[in-house]
């Protein structure tokens, strides 16, 4: 689990390998990525993000996957917000839309 990696991380090297870049942002100080096999870029998280990041992912779950109504009024109120929100996946209940890290308030 990633409590037992927490705490076996001090002063230690782990390797760990995953799909999931969320768990390697939580649990890793360096991220190595590969591509085809091969070495793609090092670095930490933040570094990653920075250098490679789309920006942000926000997801909703609407309350029955047959909703194929909801998406274009989601999306009208989220532009309101955030005008550079572009609507990335609508499939089943979930929506997904991303924010690109320069066009969001801090």
């Amino acid at each position: 689990t990633w409590e037992v990696i927490r705490k076996r991380a001090a002063n230690s090297a782990i390797m760990l390998t995953t799909h999931f870049l969320d768990e390697a942002d939580l649990l890793c100080d360096r991220v190595a990525i590969m591509s085809a096999g091969k070495l793609a870029c090092v670095g930490s998280p933040v570094f990653l993000k920075n250098r490679y990041g789309a920006g942000y992912h926000l997801t909703f779950a609407r309350t029955s996957a047959n909703a194929d109504d909801g998406a274009e009024a989601m999306h009208a109120i989220i532009r309101t917000h955030l005008p550079a929100a572009i609507l990335a996946s609508d499939v089943g209940a979930e929506l997904s839309f991303s924010l690109p890290a320069d066009g969001t308030a801090k």
